[in-house]
């Protein structure tokens, strides 16, 4: 049998991941995010509320959360207002990031401005924020990117491409969730938390993490 210590991801579908080995399911737990376990064992689309994790709903197939949660992301006020008009530096600034009501800061967190083109051209920015090697962080790693897709009114884009090549392609894909940003408290927008590709990521669905990772870059032409 397969092992699958790191999850779902890691099995073919539409297995699950039951006791560490891919296999029937026997709960949506032992499925990947967004799916069921289905009456023949098997993962896949649901059909009912009832089908789907607590605090998850059945929406078009897919086992949406119920409720959207919140990032507050707090930070100085002259920082964070730098941050977004310097649209050219990457640099990092001292930040906080409390998640329904836990603070995770440990006093060496970071964020920065996310993206190339985006930074640039919306006022909505997409950021990075950063934790320490081996600290407690409520993200998918420790590096949380937050994605604006100021671009996409309908905020279903990146759902649902990243959850059609995890459903239709043995291509190891980033998961990928909705987040509400607050700033220092306030509103900030809604964003997609989407995982960091890395050598951790590479690793947990079963690839080799020793292997050259890219991350490509556009540079503006010349002229």
């Amino acid at each position: 049998p397969v092992s699958c210590v790191y999850g779902a991801d890691e099995c073919p579908r539409p297995t699950g991941c039951h006791n560490g080995f891919c296999g029937r399911c026997e709960d949506a737990f032992e499925c990947r995010e967004y799916e069921t376990c289905r009456a023949d064992g098997s993962c896949g689309e649901c059909s009912s509320d009832t089908a789907c994790r607590p605090g998850s709903v059945c929406r078009y197939g897919f086992c949406m959360p119920s409720r959207i949660e919140t990032y507050n992301m707090v930070i100085d006020p002259q920082d964070f207002a730098t941050m977004v008009e310097d649209v050219e530096n990457q640099n990092y600034y001292p930040c906080e990031l409390q998640y329904e009501g836990v603070d995770y800061s440990t006093g060496q967190t970071e964020c920065r401005l996310q993206g190339y083109s985006s930074r640039k051209k919306y006022p909505k920015k997409s950021f990075r924020i950063k934790f320490p090697e081996d600290s407690e962080h409520p993200g998918y790693s420790r590096k949380i990117i937050l994605k604006a897709d100021y671009n996409d009114p309908t905020f279903m884009r990146s759902v649902l491409s990243f959850e059609t090549s995890r459903r239709l392609t043995d291509v190891p894909t980033p998961r990928i969730r909705y987040r509400r940003l607050d700033v220092n408290g306030e509103y900030y927008g809604l964003f997609m938390e989407i995982e960091r590709i890395s050598g951790d990521f590479m690793e947990d669905r079963g690839r080799d993490a020793s292997q050259s990772i890219y991350d490509a870059d556009f540079t503006p032409p010349y002229g």
